[in-house]
């Protein structure tokens, strides 16, 4: 079983998406994660630094359901 990084509930129940660095994120997560980045960072809305490592993902969109689903 594998938990999101950020909430620690189980992912599987929670969409999950992965990053570029294959860190696991449920989808609700991300998505806030995303929805903060278009505030503080307007100019670069489509990308995510992973909060585990830092590691940067272009977010096609900026909706975390376009990642790829862990499966």
């Amino acid at each position: 079983m594998t938990n999101c990084e950020t909430c620690f509930e189980p992912s599987e129940q929670q969409r999950p998406r992965t990053l570029t660095c294959l860190h696991i994120f449920c989808e609700d997560c991300l998505q806030h994660l995303l929805d903060d980045v278009k505030v503080t960072h307007p100019q670069n809305p489509d990308t995510i630094h992973c909060p585990v490592c830092a590691r940067t993902t272009r977010v096609p969109g900026g909706s975390a359901a376009n990642l790829p689903f862990l499966q």
